[in-house]
């Protein structure tokens, strides 16, 4: 989609109001469609291994938009499971909830190092086995 920008922007100048809208519709379709898609195949891969979700929680930044919101509840009433979601008020950036969590950390006498070096792909799990194709060198 880049390039169809900087096509459009070199061919006819700046883009006005109405192509910025179908610019950002068409992203917005794309990943609500990839999320979507991705959700769907987690919870049959779930299933698949006998798990039985028990709802379908959706939060964060994300969860503000109400195409994405209505996508994932739809995709959890194909799966026949409870689908939660704040209120759209409540969706507020990751960064808050971290720092939340950081203050309920801080309150209660607990501090981490900050001596660690970051890791963007940071496990839920760090027992789980790596997987190839995430983001992880063989």
């Amino acid at each position: 989609m880049r390039h169809q920008i900087a096509a459009h922007i070199a061919q006819y100048g700046a883009l006005d109001e109405a192509w910025q809208e179908a610019y950002a519709l068409a992203f917005q379709d794309a990943v609500v469609a990839t999320v979507a898609e991705r959700s769907t195949t987690a919870l049959r891969l779930v299933r698949q291994r006998g798990i039985r979700p028990s709802a379908f929680v959706v939060a964060g930044g994300v969860a503000a938009n109400e195409v994405l919101r209505a996508s994932l509840e739809k995709v959890a009433a194909d799966g026949d499971i409870p689908f939660h979601v704040p209120p759209p008020e409540h969706c507020t950036d990751n960064a808050a909830m971290i720092a939340w969590a950081g203050i309920e950390r801080m309150s209660l006498g607990e501090a981490s190092a900050l001596d660690f070096a970051p890791r963007p792909r940071w496990p839920l799990d760090p027992d789980a086995p790596k997987r190839h194709g995430a983001g992880v060198k063989a």
